[in-house]
């Protein structure tokens, strides 16, 4: 087995048998044994750095609860209150020199002077938490929980001070450091490649997830060229390679980052054409799953056209719904044309599952293994495992090479899997497959509502699934014998939605299929996909222990994906969590049901002929909204217009229609509408919460409805708005018979005002209002004290009575009437008049009548 580790210049001994001069002077300066190295001053530095920024991250958080400032006291004159100080000015520099830039941060100038560490330590703190605090902020669901460090456990720790270690070794002498690297890469590839049952196998560090698979492809074409080590480029050309690559797993690519097989191309320099994307096949067996046939006849026409079939990149749960592909034709495809095969998924975790059978169950000539996400350590490096065809051609694509000038790239992944051992590594593997393995196990049993995407269906249902419920997902895995049934034995990736079910022949006589319009319904998907991320956000905000994702799959809308390799152990989650999180997925997917069921028979009451709803309530679709829906009533004097009657047959021969759509309307009738739904809605409030104020898609408001459970009448919730419509509008309705009745009581005293004013005038004459001799004769006859004057008029609410002021004036007080006029019949009921909305409702209501 190669330990990928050039030893290009080896130190052996000498043909007497004793140790060469270089090892000798190595051995002279050897660490006496008791003596810690020197790299445990820095290990504690590293921990007292850790120690102080989760005291500062929970010192501010305390501050910030309680609105003071830092409660960590500092020795005034101190070397810590220097250090304090100064970082704490950097830091304000920093920040104010993002605010200045619009929140983009420009580095500050090197201090001319030098810091101490414990002054750069102080400063990485402040920056830290400053980050930290910035992060909670932006952050969606902001908390306590981001301001905290992930506390670190033994594995955690060992980890950690790999990394020091790691770092101290590059410090070493070159053949210290070559013996070093040799040991520690020999070991790590021999317990990887018996972990992952791949015997035969070479590894391969990186840091970036597709240098292995560069390196790989590189080593391909040294092997499929002969002269590509002289000629390079040139040799290509008369024979193009070609690189097969799913569909699927060429647009499954995060936002920003190239996919993989334009990665591929643009880090080996080869043209985008040396690309074959084979379209990807979804039927009962699968979903996103690479064309076996296709790949086949692409071959063909490849090897025709004189190209050279180099590899094909295989998926084995990846992507949004850990999809596999057909392993069972690919691996005998590959076989048969001597085809290299690389693959790279959260399946691949399964292999370690079996490994205390000591058998081999190599699945790919290559595979690529996020061991860092799987063991929930982030900081570990990938791991590519490969089947080494000769040195020299490894050797000559980079497998092999190591760069003494950095750190030792597998010594944390060396010290990770010997603080783990083979019982530790299984358990943390198998602890993941169990939390998918439960929940799959629970959206089984929930029933048909549920759609897990990307399951085959002879994994679900199989003819030998009554006799394997018992078993684990571990036993299952442990049980296979070839990778077609481990891949098919384990779900890594578990992505699933809600649907609409329809109800089945025997459910035609139940209460919620009352008619056939009814049971047909289909509900639209831009609902579904609310529904969907209702149920998403709800679970992740009651269960955050469980980590899940809210992702957008093609054919099936909006779904939730769980992929426990990627988070379980870095969020910590247990299995009582995981049990609790299946318990609430429970509950929340009954009130979804109920949900489906209610918003069928609220659709078929608001849109079928009702005698009262079809006439003052109006059915409205609510865009983003998971609720029951939305519904905008009606007020009786423009339902029962000409043009509204008309309205009402289009809405019901067209769905979803509008009132904007089919009747014009004017800028009173809609401040009329949205004011009479606004006061139903403040009113309806009142009573529930439950009601909230909509708008529909032409901008009229509406009534709208939250989520609701399985025992709600959603007859008697439309009474409820009606009847509260009813009564709003009864009240308006007073409000301008009122202001009709003043209106006219106006009218008649300002007639009688005119009468008495010209009656005046005629018994005084016409001389006496004349300009200058009208005031010679006032002052020659002045009038009579009584007869002085017009007197106005007031207007009785309580009698309906026009009265004069006369007795207002002279006895400087309101007479109360003792009875009515005989001929101005008083209001039936003493009413609250409203100020304000309602008044204008009055108004707009007597204008249109």
């Amino acid at each position: 087995m190669s330990v990928g580790v050039d030893e290009s210049k080896p130190m052996e001994a000498t043909r007497d048998g004793s140790l060469s001069a270089e090892i000798q002077k190595a051995h002279q300066g050897t660490q006496p044994e008791g003596q810690p190295l020197p790299v445990q001053d820095a290990l504690s530095a590293s921990a007292k750095t850790i120690s102080e920024i989760e005291a500062l991250g929970g010192s501010s958080t305390d501050a910030r609860a309680r609105g003071d400032g830092p409660s960590r006291p500092v020795v005034p004159g101190s070397s810590t209150e220097t250090a304090v100080d100064r970082s704490q000015d950097n830091t304000r520099s920093a920040e104010n020199s993002t605010a200045i830039n619009g929140g983009r941060y420009l580095p500050r100038m090197l201090t001319k002077e030098s810091q101490s560490f414990d002054e750069v330590r102080k400063l990485l703190e402040q920056i830290v938490v400053s980050k930290m605090s910035e992060a909670a902020s932006e952050s969606r669901y902001a908390g306590a929980q981001a301001l905290t460090l992930r506390p670190l456990d033994t594995l955690g720790n060992a980890v950690v001070s790999a990394h020091a270690l790691a770092a101290y070794a590059s410090t070493l002498d070159i053949g210290t450091l070559r013996k070093l690297t040799a040991h520690v890469v020999a070991d790590t590839g021999f317990w990887l490649a018996r972990t992952f049952r791949f015997h035969d196998s070479c590894m391969f560090c990186h840091d970036e997830s597709r240098e292995g698979l560069i390196r790989v492809v590189q080593m391909l074409l040294h092997l499929k060229y002969d002269k590509y080590a002289v000629d390079a480029y040139q040799t290509l050309y008369s024979k193009p390679p070609c690189i097969y690559v799913g569909q699927a797993a060429e647009q499954e690519t995060a936002p920003g980052r190239a996919s993989v097989g334009h990665a591929l191309c643009a880090a080996l320099g080869l043209p985008r054409a040396c690309l074959r994307v084979i379209p990807s096949l979804n039927n009962s067996t699968g979903f996103n799953k690479m064309n076996i046939s296709i790949l086949e006849r692409q071959m063909e026409q490849d090897l025709n056209k004189g190209c050279v079939p180099l590899i094909v990149l295989a998926q084995a749960g990846t992507g949004q719904c850990g999809q596999k592909e057909h392993f069972e034709r690919l691996f005998q495809l590959c076989q048969e044309r001597n085809l290299w095969l690389h693959v790279e998924g959260h399946s691949l975790a399964a292999l370690a599952l079996g490994a205390e059978t000591n058998t081999q169950l190599r699945c790919a000539d290559s595979m690529t293994l996020p061991v860092g996400s799987w063991l929930g350590v982030p900081s570990l490096p990938y791991v590519t495992l490969y089947r080494q065809h000769n040195s020299a051609l490894a050797h000559a694509a980079g497998l092999t090479l190591f760069n003494i000038h950095s750190k030792l790239h597998c010594l944390p992944l060396w010290a990770t899997l010997q603080c783990l051992g083979q019982k530790g590594l299984f358990d943390r593997i198998a602890h993941c497959f169990k939390q998918s393995d439960l929940l799959v196990t629970t959206l089984e049993s929930i029933g048909p509502c549920i759609e897990i995407i990307g399951r085959s269906r002879f994994a679900a249902v199989g003819s030998n699934a009554s006799t394997e419920d018992h078993i684990s997902v571990v036993e299952r895995a442990a049980r296979a014998t070839n990778p077609v049934a481990l891949f098919d034995a384990v779900q890594p990736i578990v992505t699933f939605r809600f649907r609409q079910t329809f109800p089945s022949a025997a459910d035609a006589s139940s209460d919620y299929s009352n008619t056939d319009n009814e049971k047909g319904m289909q509900l639209s998907e831009s609902y579904m996909n609310n529904l969907n991320l209702w149920l998403g956000q709800m679970v992740n905000r009651e269960v955050p222990q469980v980590t899940i994702e809210l992702t957008e799959v093609e054919g099936h809308g909006i779904c939730v994906k769980f992929s426990p390799l990627e988070s379980a152990h870095l969020q910590g989650t247990t299995m009582c969590d995981m049990e609790n999180f299946c318990k609430t997925l429970e509950g929340h997917v009954a009130i979804l049901s109920a949900m489906v069921v209610h918003k069928k028979k609220f659709h078929r009451l608001l849109a079928g002929d009702h005698h009262e709803f079809g006439r003052y309530l109006e059915l409205v679709e609510i865009s983003d909204w998971a609720g029951l829906g939305g519904v905008r009533y009606i007020p009786e004097a423009w339902a029962t217009t000409p043009a509204s009657v008309d309205q009402l047959k289009g809405k019901r021969e067209a769905a979803n229609s509008t009132i904007s759509k089919t009747v014009p309307m004017s800028e009173s009738d809609r401040d009329l509408i949205n004011q009479v739904n606004q006061q139903l809605v403040a009113r309806l409030r009142a009573s529930d919460s439950a009601f909230s104020l909509g708008e529909g898609a032409n901008g009229l408001v509406c009534i709208r409805f939250g989520m609701v459970t399985e025992d709600l009448a959603v007859e008697e919730l439309l009474h409820m708005v009606l009847a509260a419509g009813r009564e709003l509008e009864e009240s308006c309705k007073q409000l301008e018979e009122m202001s009709e009745l003043v209106r006219q009581a106006v009218e008649e005293a300002n007639a009688a005002l005119e009468r008495e004013n010209e009656e005046r005038i005629y018994q005084e004459g016409l001389l006496k209002h004349v300009p200058i001799f009208g005031s010679l004769l006032q002052w020659w006859s002045p009038p009579s004290d009584e007869g002085a004057g017009i007197k106005g008029r007031s207007f009785n609410l309580t009698s309906g009575m026009v009265e004069t002021t006369e007795n207002t004036y002279k006895y400087h007080m309101q007479m109360k009437s003792e009875a009515p006029a005989p001929n101005t019949p008083p209001p039936q009921q003493q009413i609250q008049i409203q100020t304000g909305s309602g008044a204008g409702i009055a108004q707009r209501g007597s204008q249109r009548s």
